[in-house]
C-alpha cells in the first residue's frame, strides 16, 4: 500500500503544476499576447490533463528511495571517512587510534607519554592541517605532575587559546581523562586524581564556551590491557565512534 503522505504529495504536485499552467494561460490572454502564445498555453494544459497521479507517485517514490539510499551510504561511512575534517590530539590513547589503523595518521597528532605541557607540536600540527573539528584528549600523564587540578587546566587553557588563534573557525572539544583500573590506583594513588581533574576540565570548558565530552562511562574492565592503564583495540574503536556520534561527524 502506498503511503498516504506520498499520495497527498502527488495530488499536491499535480494541482500546483496545473495551477501554474492556468496562471500562465490567464496572463497571456489578459495581456492580449499573440495567438501562438495562447496556443502554447493551451497545449501545456492539455499535456497536464494526461498526467496520471500514479506517475507523480512513482517520481516521488523514486526521490524518497534515492534519499534513503544516500542516507544509508552516509551512515555506513568508515571512521576514517567520518574524521576526514577532524583531528585528535593527545597521548597514547589518541596515538592508538592511528596505531590500530582506526583513523588515518593525518587525523591524529599524538605521542605516547605526552603531557599537556608538551602539546605544542601537536597544536601546531593541527593549525597547519586546518581541520574543522579538533578533539583535545590529554591528561592521563598529568595526574601526577601537577599539585592541583587547577594548575593542570590553566596550562590546558593556554594550549587551547593558541589553537583558537590559529584555527578561529574550528570547533574544539575537550574530552575526559580515562580512569585506570583500580589496582593501578592502589599502586599509584595519584592516578585516582582523574575524577578531580575531569571536574576541573569540565569547569574550564564551560568558562571557555567549549564543549566537554565525558567518555568515562565507556570504560569497563573488559577493555583494559593487562597494565590497567591502556585499552584493547575494541575500546579505541568504540571511543572513536562515540566521539564522532556525539559531535555529528
Amino acid at each position: 500500500m502506498k503511503s498516504p503522505v506520498i499520495k497527498l504529495g502527488a495530488l499536491i504536485a499535480v494541482f500546483v503544476i496545473a495551477g501554474v499552467a492556468v496562471f500562465a494561460y490567464t496572463s497571456v490572454t489578459e495581456d492580449k499576447t499573440s495567438e501562438s502564445e495562447v496556443e502554447k498555453g493551451l497545449a501545456v494544459i492539455k499535456e497536464l490533463e494526461s498526467v496520471e497521479v500514479a506517475d507523480v507517485e512513482k517520481i516521488l517514490e523514486s526521490i524518497a528511495r534515492e534519499k534513503a539510499e544516500s542516507e544509508q551510504e552516509w551512515n555506513e561511512r568508515s571512521l576514517k571517512e567520518r574524521y576526514e575534517n577532524a583531528m585528535v590530539l593527545g597521548d597514547s590513547e589518541a596515538a592508538s587510534l592511528s596505531a590500530y589503523d582506526i583513523l588515518s595518521e593525518n587525523e591524529v597528532a599524538a605521542l605516547v607519554g605526552c603531557s599537556i605541557e608538551a602539546a605544542d607540536e601537536h597544536v601546531q600540527a593541527a593549525i597547519d592541517a586546518r581541520p574543522s573539528v579538533v578533539f583535545m584528549t590529554y591528561g592521563k600523564n598529568d595526574l601526577g605532575r601537577y599539585g592541583s587540578p587547577e594548575e593542570f587546566v590553566d596550562v590546558y587553557a593556554e594550549k587551547i587559546s593558541t589553537l583558537q588563534k590559529g584555527l578561529p573557525d574550528a570547533k574544539i572539544y575537550i574530552t575526559s581523562i580515562f580512569p585506570s583500573a583500580q589496582f593501578v590506583k592502589d599502586e599509584r594513588p595519584y592516578m585516582a586524581n582523574d575524577t578531580a581533574f575531569n571536574e576541573a576540565l569540565q569547569k574550564k570548558a564551560e568558562k571557555m564556551n567549549l564543549e566537554y565530552i565525558d567518555c568515562t562511562e565507556l570504560v569497563s574492565d573488559e577493555y583494559y590491557e593487562p597494565d590497567g592503564d591502556h585499552f584493547i583495540k575494541d575500546f579505541y574503536e568504540l571511543w572513536a565512534e562515540y566521539l564522532a556520534d556525539t559531535v555529528g561527524l
